[in-house]
């Protein structure tokens, strides 16, 4: 019972650390304020619209709820697929938190319990987080309908032991691989499962193509056929019923199915007695047995590094060069250990999908149109899932400030990778809507270029944010950043729009909007090298 005391304890005492920081550095305070007043602004919102419109709620016909339901079906299917795979050629236990670690270096806290505690955390954690993605969607379907607030609670509990058997699962995984061995076994089993998951989508898709694009066709058949009577995904499809059907009684059979399943999954990663962290053990007694050496050996350690600066400083034009690409080199290792082939194949084909539909769309006769909704859509996706970069752990190495070079060719290292990429997935979604049709050619090629400088423009954006952000902020910009880059990426846009209102020439207004890009990554580049001049390690 200490222990958990001390478990908890713990986390309190983050919280309390968390707030500490908010309040003792102005930018974080402004992100969380501005965070929380858009939050309750959506969530009131709905119900103000509800209000001024003074009609009867109603409920939700069951045709609809079939529809919902066979769609979720399909999704849930498809992530948990991806989720299983993600699992089998996890390297870690998924769910459990690198700060996890201090508990059990040294800690005389037992193991098990801070599995066990780690694994309700997660639980939790996930459901909280479950319910703010989709609280708008949520509380607009409670605002116009008749569904009760408390109908939330049971979908929650559910929520809660689906969150624990996958938890319990990733565990399970883990203690297989490091008994057995079997990593490529399992790997290639992931595989599998995201070829099936990719199969599945590649299928709906051609059926919802055959079907005309009728939407609710498509949910009913997935409605009336096995995928909803599949064990998890019917439990799913249940517990997401009850909120749909104004029902507040959970269902019981579904539960005891879950925690039978997690309990069997404790069961058998206990009886495995598998040491999670024997293999960072083994590497800090290796790490031991070299510093010994160099104290046998009488070295000394500082004298050395020094050396080694002082040659690293010695003809710098080609120190500076690989200085950088060594921070380009790791970003690129880090991505790619944290992104999974079956992520990476899947957004490659999600682009050649917006690149069919964009080609398809430039054949009947609207390529402008086209050209723009990718372009602008796919700086609105940069803009968003920018809120962190490689270059905010970087701040905390002291490798950045003393390999040679200007800090602005440091700074565009770390997302080099990053960016070398986006340029490829905008080529695989642009360019079948420039050559399929040429008559706008040069403007798309226009379009194309643009959008990659609009793309480096947000990344040089999002850097300048983390060079003011503390260095030991974890938890990115926020929303309130990402509102103020809005705001600054639409001034090209809004310029653009009245040049090409007064002149009526596209070629202008593009000319325009190039001279105004080129100036922001001139400006910008020029702040990240300012801003970083200031920082000390």
């Amino acid at each position: 019972m200490n222990d958990l005391k001390v478990l908890v304890y713990l986390d309190l005492l983050k919280i309390k650390n968390f707030f500490f920081q908010i309040f003792h550095h102005p930018l974080l305070f402004l992100k969380k304020l501005f965070s929380i007043i858009i939050f309750f602004g959506l969530c009131f919102s709905s119900f103000i619209v509800s209000i001024f419109k003074n009609e009867s709620k109603a409920s939700i016909a069951p045709e609809m709820q079939q529809s919902a339901l066979g769609i979720i079906a399909i999704i849930s299917l498809v992530f948990i697929l991806f989720v299983l795979a993600n699992y089998l050629n996890d390297y870690a236990p998924s769910n459990f938190s690198i700060s996890d670690i201090s508990y059990l270096f040294p800690s005389p806290i037992n193991n098990k319990l801070i599995l066990f505690y780690s694994m309700i955390r997660s639980a939790i954690k996930g459901v909280a987080s479950f319910f703010l993605t989709f609280i708008f969607i949520i509380l607009m379907l409670l605002a116009f309908t008749n569904l009760s607030l408390i109908g939330l609670l049971p979908i929650a509990l559910g929520f809660f032991f689906i969150f624990l058997f996958f938890i319990s699962l990733s565990y399970l995984f883990f203690a297989i691989k490091v008994k057995t061995g079997l990593v490529k076994g399992l790997k290639f089993i992931s595989y599998i499962l995201q070829g099936i998951a990719c199969l599945i989508l590649l299928f709906y898709l051609y059926k919802f193509w055959s079907l005309n694009f009728n939407f609710n066709e498509l949910s009913m058949s997935i409605f009336d056929s096995f995928l909803v009577k599949l064990p998890i995904i019917s439990s799913i499809i249940k517990f997401i019923s009850l909120l749909l059907t104004e029902t507040i009684t959970p269902p019981i059979f579904d539960i005891l199915y879950l925690l039978s399943l997690i309990i069997i999954n404790c069961f058998l990663f206990i009886t495995l007695n598998v040491e999670y962290y024997e293999e960072i053990a083994e590497k800090v007694s290796t790490q031991n047995e070299k510093l010994k050496q160099l104290k046998n050996n009488k070295r000394d350690v500082h004298s050395q590094m020094e050396k080694d600066i002082k040659k690293v400083n010695l003809n710098s034009s080609s120190k500076e060069r690989w200085g950088s690409l060594s921070l380009y080199w790791k970003a690129s290792i880090i991505r790619k250990r944290k992104q999974t082939s079956l992520k990476k194949y899947l957004l490659f084909l999600v682009n050649i999908i917006i690149g069919i539909i964009g080609g398809y769309v430039t054949l009947k006769g609207n390529q402008l149109v086209s050209l723009l909704v990718i372009s602008i859509g796919t700086v609105y996706i940069v803009l968003i899932s920018s809120n962190f970069s490689e270059l905010s752990r970087e701040l905390k190495n002291v490798y950045i400030y003393i390999i040679p070079g200007k800090p602005i060719n440091k700074i565009l290292s770390t997302v080099l990778d990053e960016l070398l990429m986006l340029a490829i997935r905008i080529s695989i979604m642009l360019i079948p809507s420039i050559i399929l049709d040429y008559k706008f050619l040069i403007l798309g090629i226009g379009c194309y270029l643009i959008t990659i400088a609009f793309s480096l423009v947000v990344k040089l954006l999002n850097l300048i944010v983390i060079l003011l952000m503390p260095k030991d902020n974890e938890s990115g910009p926020g929303i309130l950043v990402t509102f103020v880059l809005m705001i600054l990426i639409m001034i090209p846009f809004v310029a653009t729009v009245a040049t090409y209102s007064i002149t009526t020439n596209p070629y202008i207004a593009f000319g325009v909007l190039t001279v105004i890009v080129g100036i922001y990554i001139s400006l910008l580049m020029l702040l990240c090298n300012k801003i970083f001049d200031f920082i000390e390690y």
